[in-house]
């Protein structure tokens, strides 16, 4: 298969892990017979980039510049997935993984609402006829917060207003301990990509998680490409780094884990890739 990949990053540490990304994708081609072209550009070019056929697009950027890459790429709906269960990171006595998604639009323009509603709608119309309630800070969303806390694995999929949106996500979030893994699904009318982020600390490598990377990268492969073994070989990957114990400071919890640079637990995740190529081809 012939796809382009293309990097956009907003801050030094995302320009150092872009490079890694890179590798993963190249390993990734490799073992499994891809052609994979990979490139870095900037927000100002993705605009056009969207009307390529094939190309799929990955931002890393801190927190904060989130909204402002949503505005400036005319995103209108963002959504964050729960289902990668770190159970002891979790602020919750549970052994239940947290299972569901928060999805909400950009900001709280009625505008960008109206948008994500259509786009609900155009998406439901294959499924079913029924188009899901909205969620509002002020009507429903208490439930879902409760549903969150007992019962984490039967999250489900919450549609949210700005507001409930960003309440949900943050709360979902913290209670899973899914900081420092996690990404977000940015979708708009010219296209859609995935935000990983990844905090501005280029004088400390030890202290930032490339872990939503991966994951983020595993999710286009999946869903953007329908690669379901290459997305499962790079989360495996990534997975077994993390059943190691291997940590950058952002998510060390415990003695028993390991403090690791980014780079090593980057090096850890594209040996293995490398490993699997190699096993494929002497088979």
């Amino acid at each position: 298969m012939r796809a382009r990949f293309y990097t956009i990053t907003l801050n030094r540490q995302a320009e150092r892990l872009s490079a890694y990304l890179e590798q993963s994708l190249s390993e990734i081609a490799i073992a499994f017979g891809h052609s994979f072209l990979m490139k870095n550009t900037t927000l100002e070019e993705t605009l056009l980039l969207f009307k390529e056929e094939g190309a799929y697009f990955h931002v890393l950027g801190d927190e904060n510049s989130r909204a402002t890459t949503a505005e400036a790429l005319r995103m209108f709906a963002q959504e964050r997935v729960f289902n990668h269960g770190v159970q002891e990171a979790s602020l919750l006595k549970s052994e239940e993984s947290f299972l569901g998604s928060v999805f909400s639009p950009t900001d709280d323009k009625q505008a960008t609402l109206a948008a994500m509603t259509g786009y609900l709608q155009a998406q439901q119309k294959s499924v079913t006829s029924a188009v899901p309630k909205t969620l509002k800070a002020d009507d429903g969303l208490t439930p879902a917060l409760l549903r969150l806390m007992q019962t984490p694995s039967r999250m489900g999929e919450l549609i949210c207003d700005f507001t409930a949106g960003q309440i949900a996500r943050q709360a979902a979030t913290l209670l899973s301990g899914g900081n420092y893994y996690c990404f977000d699904t940015l979708i708009g009318n010219q296209g859609t990509l995935r935000y990983a982020h990844v905090a501005d600390r280029p004088e400390d490598p030890h202290s930032v998680s490339p872990f939503g990377m991966y994951y983020a990268l595993a999710s286009t492969l999946q869903f953007g490409l329908k690669l379901q073994q290459e997305a499962d070989c790079l989360r495996v990957a990534a997975d077994n780094v993390l059943s190691a114990g291997w940590r950058t400071r952002d998510c060390l919890l415990s003695e028993s884990q390991s403090l690791a640079t980014n780079d090593q637990i980057s090096d850890l995740i594209i040996e293995q890739i490398s490993l699997v190529g190699e096993l494929m081809h002497n088979r």
